[in-house]
């Protein structure tokens, strides 16, 4: 005979399967933790071990807590969570039906001012518990690890570096100002920032725009390399690259996105094993014919998108057709391990981070 370790039931040797909390006993289980509260509820928790306090309000749950009634009839219990230093206290009371389940995506309301605070990783207790209308309390802390903003934990999706392309910071909004000035330089007609409105060439000229006014900015190139492998990356944003005067591949692809993005066109980001570069995608139409022949000759399709690449890493050394001309080289010859499109990040409720942040 042995007990189980989660809830002390006596079970026999061969038992695999705890009968009452549902937990299972082989050491080589690896998986939710299961735990029997009382005689009435049983609870099973899931955590998250790194929190991105970047991306807190976009991540479904810091911590999945599910109930379930064992009884004919039924339960109040009280539910509460917090990461100590860093969030406010959630607290929520629940009626559990007769052999009822309830489950808890809780994400505790971070505490005002904590993106200031954070200004390295910083080691936290997570404290959750549940208290049982009969008097029985189960409480439970788990250390975490909380990133400062900046910092992106690849290994939870990579589609969360759209959240670092911010269109709607006031820096970007003055580079599409300078963007208008450069296509006014550039092809001798009024300059202005209308998105697709006046056909692929000119949203072309667009992009041309914005790139040359990303040059005049004197903006240096960092060569500190992307890995998406690593478990966290420091990632500034498009407006501190702008102001700093400098940024790595990653950093200037986002910058270059997030104007893309501010002019009402189609961001992606393309992403390499230690590289990054920007792509701007292209509406799917006839008029791809009237194109410049060296943006015909480096446009890309992928997953029915007309994406032409630019080498963003080339902004400070040469000018807008050498970065295209260099991107398709890259695809060409590099492998690509994913390419993130920003309008489909933004359909799965990725926003920009400067939505929300202080």
């Amino acid at each position: 005979m042995k007990r189980c370790p989660y809830c002390g039931e006596l079970l026999l040797d061969w038992v695999e399967v705890c009968p009452i909390c549902g937990n299972r006993l082989t050491d080589d289980y690896i998986g939710e933790i299961k735990f029997t509260v009382s005689k009435k509820v049983s609870v099973n928790v899931d955590h998250i071990d790194i929190i991105p306090s970047g991306l807190y309000r976009q991540l479904p749950f810091i911590i999945d807590i599910k109930l379930r009634n064992k009884t004919h009839y039924e339960v109040k219990v009280k539910v509460y969570a917090e990461i100590e230093d860093v969030t406010e206290r959630y607290e929520e009371k629940i009626k559990l039906e007769m052999f009822g389940e309830k489950e808890l995506n809780i994400r505790p309301p971070l505490r005002k001012g904590i993106f200031s605070q954070l200004n390295k990783e910083k080691e936290c207790q997570l404290k959750y518990g549940i208290d049982v209308e009969n008097g029985e309390k189960w409480v439970k802390s788990v250390e975490v690890l909380v990133l400062p903003y900046r910092d992106m934990p690849w290994a939870i999706g990579e589609k969360y570096i759209a959240a670092w392309v911010t269109p709607r910071e006031k820096l970007i909004e003055n580079l599409l100002r300078d963007a208008a000035e450069e296509i006014e330089r550039i092809a001798d007609i009024e300059g202005a920032i209308s998105g697709y409105q006046n056909g692929i060439e000119y949203a072309v000229l667009q992009l041309w725009g914005i790139y040359n006014a990303l040059k005049n900015y004197d903006i240096r190139y960092i060569s500190t390399p992307l890995s998406v492998f690593e478990e966290y990356q420091r990632i500034r944003l498009p407006k501190e690259v702008i102001e700093e005067e400098s940024g790595n591949c990653i950093e200037l692809a986002v910058t270059f996105a997030s104007a893309v993005e501010a002019a009402n066109m189609y961001a992606a980001i393309i992403l390499f094993e230690n590289h990054a570069i920007a792509g701007a995608i292209l509406p799917a139409t006839d008029e791809e014919n009237d194109l410049p022949e060296i943006i015909k000759e480096n446009l890309i399709y992928i997953e029915g998108y007309s994406i032409i690449p630019i080498e963003t890493t080339l902004i400070p050394s040469d000018d807008f057709f050498v970065a295209v001309e260099k991107g398709k080289e890259e695809i060409e010859t590099r492998e690509v391990k994913n390419i993130i499109f920003i309008p489909e990040a933004r359909d799965e409720g990725i926003q920009p981070m400067d939505v929300w942040l202080e």
